[in-house]
């Protein structure tokens, strides 16, 4: 044979295959990217992404920026209807993003930790 395999014949080698180490490196590619869309840190921060992408959720976020607030206020601040505020709320609690407390008969929600503010901050900076 002059220096080419029959596929299926012989051993595989880099050298043999053009492309071979393109197609190594492709799926080492892929194999991080699966790793990394397996990690707890990009299902984090895909779940943020998603939770401000709405421009409502990102107005429910800067509006609890400022300061702790029930749902009355934010449907105010919003020109939402109440349960669509709540829908809202409920998605931004479920990314980890606000969580909510007792105040009275009433439910008050707050930004959750404080990285938050800082990309909230870092975002809107973006713009200006």
């Amino acid at each position: 044979m002059s220096g080419k395999l029959a596929y299926g014949k012989g051993p595989r080698t880099l050298e043999k295959f053009p492309g071979a180490k393109d197609r190594e490196k492709r799926e080492q590619n892929q194999r991080h990217l699966q790793e990394l869309f397996n990690s707890k840190d990009f299902k984090e921060i895909s779940r943020f992404g998603r939770a401000i992408a709405n421009p409502f959720r990102y107005l429910i976020l800067i509006t609890l920026q400022k300061s702790p607030r029930n749902v009355g206020y934010l449907t105010k601040a919003t020109s939402l209807s109440q349960p669509a505020v709540s829908q809202h709320l409920k998605i931004l609690q479920q990314a980890g993003l606000v969580d909510g407390y007792k105040s009275g008969k009433q439910i008050t929600y707050r930004l959750q930790a404080g990285y938050i503010s800082k990309v909230l901050n870092a975002l809107n900076g973006l713009w200006k």
